[in-house]
């Protein structure tokens, strides 16, 4: 991106990479993150406990690095935004294919057929054919 922008340019600024992560953290990533530590509190981690903790341990010690560059600590904000990203992107993917599985089950559901046909024999040369509904089909 320098050859584009420069080297100076906002996108390199490590500030601009604090922000950008606050955001994430703050609006995409605050139901689970709440969620995570809901669980945490009521003594019943889950998913989004483990989550919630990578991410929120990894834009500490990123915020720490920031504060204090004396302790020469890296800052890595895009890992704790890619974790997040990553988990918001497999649910996504995730109720998409659940969707389709239920329009899918519909859509087959819809070829059942609503008639069918009852094959009484009332003696043994003679067969008498009958339409009911095929709900009303049962075993025996």
């Amino acid at each position: 991106m320098g050859h584009f922008f420069g080297h100076a340019s906002v996108l390199s600024n490590i500030w601009f990479h604090w922000g950008l992560a606050t955001l994430a953290l703050l609006l995409p990533g605050r139901t689970i993150l709440i969620d995570g530590w809901r669980g945490l509190w009521q003594n019943a981690p889950n998913m989004n406990t483990l989550v919630s903790l990578g991410t929120l341990s990894a834009y500490m010690a990123s915020c720490i690095a920031l504060l204090f560059p004396q302790l020469g600590w890296e800052c890595f904000f895009d890992e704790p935004v890619m974790l997040l990203g990553f988990i918001l992107l497999g649910r996504t993917l995730e109720q998409q294919a659940k969707t389709q599985a239920a329009v899918s089950l519909k859509s087959l559901l819809a070829l059942r057929p609503k008639m069918a046909h009852l094959i009484k024999s009332e003696t043994d040369e003679i067969q008498k054919s009958v339409d009911i509904p095929a709900f009303d089909v049962k075993v025996g």
